[in-house]
């Protein structure tokens, strides 16, 4: 007998939550060991850092409070994985001279090479997604937005 629908989804969910640690890893290992060959940084890079690095690639005026609030963590915690890539050498602090309380990061040379690795491979997992979406019809594909649109706002209701 064929289970519901509806239990077979949520069966596959969890699977596909619990196999996202285990893809973030394997993306983490393949970044790493490009990084070995470049040489930019010889201590391992969290995948934390690589998010907060994309973010300060993607728009240099964002400060501690902006990367916490769009990682959802807490300032402390962005604080120091900043100071981390500082001394990594892959971000430098900036001040603006009108106020000198405000902290902006600039990617060093190493940390956009960094940052120009992480896109590659976020364009290449985009790709594959794409490619996975294109074997659904337009309504089926509205439906699956739909399905995540509402996994995301009830998530913790």
């Amino acid at each position: 007998m064929e289970p519901e629908p509806a239990h077979s989804i949520i069966r596959k969910l969890e699977q596909v939550l619990g196999q996202r640690e285990q893809w973030e890893k394997e993306k983490q290992q393949h970044i790493q060991e490009r990084l070995g060959k470049t040489d930019l940084t010889s201590e391992p890079v969290s995948l934390a850092e690589l998010h907060v690095l994309a973010l300060i690639g993607h728009d240099p005026r964002l400060n501690v409070i902006n990367i916490a609030k769009q990682m959802q963590m807490t300032r402390g915690a962005i604080s120091k994985i900043c100071a981390r890539l500082e001394r990594k050498g892959l971000v430098n602090r900036v001040q603006l001279p009108s106020n000198q309380k405000e902290v902006y990061f600039k990617l060093t040379p190493g940390g956009t090479r960094l940052w120009e690795l992480h896109e590659e491979e976020h364009r290449k997992v985009i790709g594959k997604y794409q490619t996975m979406l294109d074997a659904y019809s337009r309504d089926e594909q509205r439906v699956i937005e739909r399905f995540l649109n509402d996994l995301m706002q009830r998530r913790f209701e």
